[in-house]
């Protein structure tokens, strides 16, 4: 039987185009594209694909966009992303991501 590889995703930079939206209030709006679910629809029986986000402040915002296209979304830190890294086991899992702490993962 063979095991499905997890598909880990940063939603900041590569689900979104990077940009944060600010009014007096905040973190208002982020930026996702619209056919998100196209490709993830295609994977999602080959894959077990889960999100991972370090912006606790717009996590409400990307926890609405990613359980919308009906998935997980987990606030990982970016100094804690090699632990979660190595408890999901590096050998099983495709991670995509964009920034420098994702680079180390990479």
């Amino acid at each position: 039987m063979n095991k499905k590889m997890n598909l880990i995703i940063d939603v900041d930079g590569v689900m979104t185009d990077g940009s944060f939206y600010y009014n007096e209030n905040g973190k208002q709006f982020k930026k996702f594209g619209p056919h998100d679910s196209d490709g993830l629809n295609l994977l999602k029986t080959h894959l077990n694909i889960s999100f991972i986000t370090a912006d606790q402040k717009g996590f409400y915002i990307s926890n609405k966009r990613i359980n919308d296209l009906g998935f997980e979304l987990k606030l990982v830190k970016e100094n804690e992303r090699i632990d979660y890294f190595k408890k999901i086991g590096f050998e099983n899992s495709i991670f995509i991501g964009d920034g420098h702490f994702d680079a180390i993962i990479l």
